[in-house]
């Protein structure tokens, strides 16, 4: 492995442990299992040269990917659960990193993965292509139950903030 293949083992390790912090289910320990797994042998597969400046690029876009998506997990706090699912007496969060974008946590992953591409090579596109339809997938419903839980709130969000990227989806 090159530095920054070693980097961004580093970056996933950072975003697999903060992410095991949270309470764990059969199902979410076969997901974060599978999720190392799936990064060592794309680390391994992909191990290959790559120009400095891909490099820094990759790994500074994985290093914000994962920081970004942190920060929002963070800034959730009590609202955090599994995926496509309200917590009893949920409340809407719109500030911080959901200023920025509806789905934060989404689009941090798929940044940390776009930097991984970037970095490690084709290899990686599998999983960026698997999530960006996931999380497309994912975000939907859940918008869904948030129209139906936020009637009067959420609709004003939506009009003022995007999906995934700021200021274009």
């Amino acid at each position: 492995m090159n530095i920054y293949s070693e980097l961004i083992a580093v970056c996933w390790a950072i975003f697999l442990i903060v992410w095991s912090t949270g309470p764990l289910s059969i199902k979410g320990f076969l997901y974060r299992f599978g999720a190392i797994a799936l990064i060592l042998l794309l680390l391994r597969l992909s191990s290959m040269g790559v120009s400095p400046v891909f490099g820094i690029v990759g790994v500074t876009l994985s290093a914000l990917g994962v920081s970004f998506a942190i920060w929002a997990r963070f800034y959730l706090g009590k609202n955090w659960g599994a995926p496509m699912t309200l917590r009893e007496r949920h409340e809407l969060v719109i500030t911080g990193p959901y200023h920025f974008v509806r789905h934060p946590i989404y689009t941090g992953v798929l940044v940390a993965l776009l930097g991984a591409v970037v970095t490690q090579g084709i290899f990686w596109l599998i999983p960026f292509v698997y999530f960006v339809v996931y999380f497309m997938r994912s975000a939907r419903l859940e918008e869904r139950r948030l129209l139906e839980h936020f009637p009067n709130i959420y609709p004003v969000y939506m009009s003022r903030t995007k999906m995934l990227i700021p200021f274009i989806f």
